[in-house]
């Protein structure tokens, strides 16, 4: 006699196998069909999933494999074949596939989803020949190559970051002016653009510039709220009143390239920041007179991974070498013009991100979703500036 289940499921990813495994714990007569020949779905196609709990940083195929494992534990029965058609009569639900045709009380579906196309003309030409939506499972044909990844959401940046462990050069191309990726993934993103850098030998780390910029936030009280933005707080530069983040940034004194970035409120001390901003390889640091103080905070870096002693080169205040004697001033002046020739790169890159990318002020609320911001910023920028002819040389 046909076997009547008390419950279908169609479809074998990370819903489809939560559901047969549910359903074998509740000792149901289950059924899971699969058009692939492998259960986990898009996940298997994932390099690396952090937010699973329990299991943080394991592979997608790994953690895929893991489910259908425990499925199988629990007794789950899987048939390969494509859903052709459903129906109901009365309460019986009838599922066919092209092979055979089962009968059910009650139908799961998890289909699941598909790759979304972008409908430009070649390519389905290209598709498989150039043409991917899988960089884990096609990423080794384009080693060495030019890639892009075109998308700005979790996959996207996940794509992005896979491809360039292997890629010369790759692009993310987004239609929108930031990405949609999870805060995680975009810091992850700024770190791999760094570490590439790195490896091309344009930061050194012998020695740190800190400094930071303030990043404008709207005041405006008209939203569901009728508040302000309660992470962004104002501060006094000169004579002037800003309101929103500041971002601390520690770059590389010999390529000004950023290796380090922190987001914090703009009313948070410059000098707060700086020992997050080292890498703690560095000979020398360099800051303005807002920096003054930092080797004596309790949290200073004052020796490097080497044991040796770091140098804290910060501008002396104005009025400090006024109050020297004249061949003391002049002195003074030199030691202070050969601190700040080096400290000027840094506003290159505060030149790209406010300039080039018209980066001034955040549309968004909230210092997580600047921190997310920044990076890809900074990221940018270092992109930008690591192709100056005299680095890219």
């Amino acid at each position: 006699m046909e076997t009547l289940y008390d419950v279908i499921i169609i479809g074998s990813g990370p819903a489809g196998l939560a559901a047969a495994i549910y359903a074998r714990r509740a000792c149901l007569e289950s059924l899971v069909l699969e058009k692939e020949y492998m259960s986990g779905g898009q996940v298997l196609n994932t390099y690396e999933v952090d937010n699973y709990p329990g299991l943080p940083g394991i592979g997608g195929f790994d953690l895929g494999m893991k489910m259908k494992e425990h499925a199988d534990q629990l007794g789950a029965v899987f048939v390969t074949g494509a859903v052709k058609a459903v129906r109901r009569e009365s309460s019986i639900i009838t599922v066919e596939t092209a092979k055979a045709t089962y009968r059910t009380k009650t139908m799961i579906i998890a289909a699941g989803a598909g790759h979304r196309k972008l409908g430009i003309p070649g390519e389905e030409k290209f598709a498989g020949r150039g043409v991917s939506y899988c960089a884990t499972c096609d990423g080794a044909f384009f080693r060495g190559k030019t890639t892009a990844v075109v998308g700005g959401g979790d996959v996207a940046v996940e794509d992005a970051i896979f491809l360039a462990r292997m890629c010369e050069k790759g692009y993310v191309v987004h239609r929108r002016h930031e990405l949609r990726a999870a805060g995680s993934l975009q810091e992850k993103l700024f770190a791999q653009v760094v570490a590439a850098l790195m490896e091309r030998g344009l930061i050194l780390k012998k020695g740190t510039i800190v400094d930071s910029t303030i990043i404008s936030a709207p005041s405006s009280t008209k939203n569901k709220e009728k508040k302000r933005d309660p992470d962004a707080h104002q501060v006094k530069k000169g004579n002037t009143w800003h309101f929103g983040y500041k971002a601390h940034i520690g770059v590389d004194k010999d390529s000004g390239l950023v290796h380090t970035m922190e987001a914090t409120s703009a009313n948070v001390h410059d000098v707060a920041e700086t020992s997050k901003l080292l890498t703690g390889e560095e000979e020398a640091v360099y800051g303005d007179s807002g920096y003054l103080g930092a080797e004596k905070r309790d949290d200073a870096i004052i020796r490097n991974e080497a044991g040796h002693k770091i140098k804290y080169r910060i501008n002396r205040r104005p009025s400090q070498v006024k109050k020297l004697s004249k061949s003391g001033q002049y002195a003074a002046k030199k030691a202070e013009h050969a601190k700040s020739s080096v400290r000027a790169k840094v506003e290159h890159v505060f030149g790209v991100v406010k300039k080039q990318l018209r980066f001034r002020k955040t549309r968004y609320r909230g210092l997580e979703k600047q921190r997310a911001k920044f990076n890809i910023m900074f990221a940018l920028a270092n992109l930008i500036l690591a192709d100056r002819p005299c680095l890219a040389a």
